[in-house]
C-alpha cells in the first residue's frame, strides 16, 4: 500500500515509536506473568 500523501512521519520516526511499542509489550508481558505468579502464590491460580 502506498503511502498517504498526508503521511509526513519520517520513516526513522516511525520505526523508533514501534521500537517503543515492543519495548512497551514486552515490559507488559513481564508484568503480566509476574502478577499471574504472584496471584498463584496467594491462592488465585487458574482453574
Amino acid at each position: 500500500m502506498p503511502p498517504s500523501d498526508r503521511d509526513v512521519t519520517p520513516f526513522e520516526d516511525k520505526m523508533r515509536r514501534l521500537n517503543d511499542l515492543l519495548k512497551q509489550q514486552a515490559e507488559g508481558a513481564r508484568l503480566d506473568a509476574a502478577i499471574a505468579r504472584n496471584l498463584a502464590w496467594l491462592g488465585f491460580g487458574a482453574e
